[in-house]
C-alpha cells in the first residue's frame, strides 16, 4: 500500500484491529518516500504483487513520488499497470 499521513494510518488501522495474518499474503504500507526504503520493496519479487495508491486528492506528491516509483519498476519487468496498480481516491477527485 502507497500512501502518506492519514491514507496510510487507515490502512494500517484496520489491518491491526483485524490481527489478519496469512503466511501467503503479505501486507506492507510505504508511508514514506525514502529512496532506500523505496529501493528494497522494488527489489523484491514483485510480480505477485498488488500496490493500492491511496490519495484523498488524487495528486498528493509524495504518493505520486512513490507510484512513479513503482510504476517504473512495473514497467521495467514488462509488467502491465492494470494488473498491478489500484487507486485509492476521493469520489469527486481524477483517479491517478
Amino acid at each position: 500500500m502507497l500512501g502518506i499521513g492519514g491514507s496510510a494510518l487507515g490502512p494500517i488501522a484496520v489491518h491491526k484491529a483485524l490481527s489478519f495474518k496469512d503466511p501467503v499474503i503479505g501486507f506492507l504500507v510505504v508511508d514514506n518516500v525514502d529512496p532506500e526504503s523505496m529501493k528494497r520493496i522494488l527489489d523484491m519479487d514483485i510480480k505477485n504483487t498488488v500496490f493500492n495508491v491511496i490519495t484523498k486528492s488524487g495528486a498528493t506528491s509524495e504518493t505520486m513520488a512513490q507510484f512513479m516509483a513503482v510504476a517504473d519498476a512495473l514497467n521495467k519487468q514488462e509488467l502491465p499497470l492494470k494488473d498491478h496498480i489500484i487507486a485509492t481516491t476521493d469520489k469527486g477527485k481524477e483517479a491517478i
